[in-house]
This record gives C-alpha cells, sequence and structure tokens, in this order.
C-alpha cells in the first residue's frame, strides 16, 4: 500500500529498522483487553519471525509512525470484505496514544483510503468492547452494531456525509 501522510503522521509499510517499535508494541497490545488469538508474538525470536513475515506482506497493512517521535505506535488493516461489500478493518495502537487525537487522525485517514481505493459500501471492526479502544472509532461514526459493543459499523455515505471523504 501506498504511504499516506498528514502534518504529523505517517501511514506507511513496514521498514527493516522498525522492529524495536515492532516488537514494544507487540508488547504492549499482549496486556490490551481481548482474545489471545488476536495477539502478537511477544518473546524475541517469535516476535522477529511475525515482523519477517509482516515485512513481506504489505498489501493490507499501514503501519502508524509518528514522525516526531521516529517511531512506529500502531497498526491499521484491512482484514478482509465480506458479501455485503463491508470491509473488516483492524487497528492496533499503543496505549500511549490511544485517545489523544493521534489514533483519531489515523483511523480517519486510513477510513479515506479504504472508501476512496476500494468497492466498500461500510467498514466494520470486530473490537474487544474497551471504551479507549473504541473511543476513536465512536468519534468518527461508527456506531454499534450488537449488544456488547464490540463490533462497530460505519457507512460510507454516512462518512460522506458528515463531511469526510
Amino acid at each position: 500500500m501506498e504511504k499516506i501522510e498528514s502534518k504529523r503522521l505517517i501511514l506507511r509499510n513496514l521498514d527493516p529498522g522498525d522492529f524495536k517499535d515492532f516488537w514494544e508494541l507487540a508488547k504492549n497490545w499482549k496486556k490490551a483487553p481481548g482474545p489471545d488469538f488476536d495477539k502478537f508474538p511477544t518473546d524475541e525470536d517469535s516476535c522477529r519471525k511475525f515482523f519477517d513475515h509482516c515485512l513481506k506482506n504489505t498489501g493490507t497493512s499501514l503501519y502508524i509512525y509518528l514522525p516526531s517521535e521516529n517511531k512506529i505506535i500502531g497498526l491499521i488493516c484491512m482484514n478482509g470484505i465480506d458479501e455485503q461489500a463491508q470491509m473488516d478493518m483492524g487497528h492496533i495502537i499503543h496505549s500511549d496514544y490511544q485517545n489523544n487525537d493521534i489514533d483519531t487522525e489515523a483511523l480517519s485517514m486510513f477510513i479515506d483510503l479504504i472508501f476512496s481505493t476500494t468497492e466498500s459500501k461500510a467498514i466494520i471492526t470486530n473490537n474487544d468492547p474497551d471504551p479507549k479502544q473504541n473511543a476513536p472509532l465512536y468519534s468518527l461514526g461508527f456506531t454499534d452494531r450488537n449488544a456488547n459493543g464490540g463490533q462497530l459499523l460505519l457507512g460510507k455515505t454516512k462518512w460522506k456525509t458528515n463531511g469526510r471523504e
């Protein structure tokens, strides 16, 4: 995927020099709410193997790079599109950068990319119903799709109507 830049963020592919940040993100993500199957390996050797795999498979993820700190602080990815043209979007953002507008800006940039480059009619997320993780999604117009608050939905029409894209 092509990199996307704003005044303070860059969404870009993983770089070979990003391992230290990737490993820090993996360890931070391991502590977050949610199922273990959704976590990255955190021991150095296993994380390195996963990192190398991610370096080679760049088609669906962009990493959130914060130039002011010269580090990767998260990632956003397309997990696939279903038969109703709903793109499943995943995101991991280091807890130090949640709910401070950096996460919202990065997600907004990625949503613009999805709606402008794919045939998606909506974006869904499948998250732990953790308020800290979901707060930026709600601020961007996502609504609860089920009772537990973990699956959220944003339609392309709503995104455009709210003056985005």
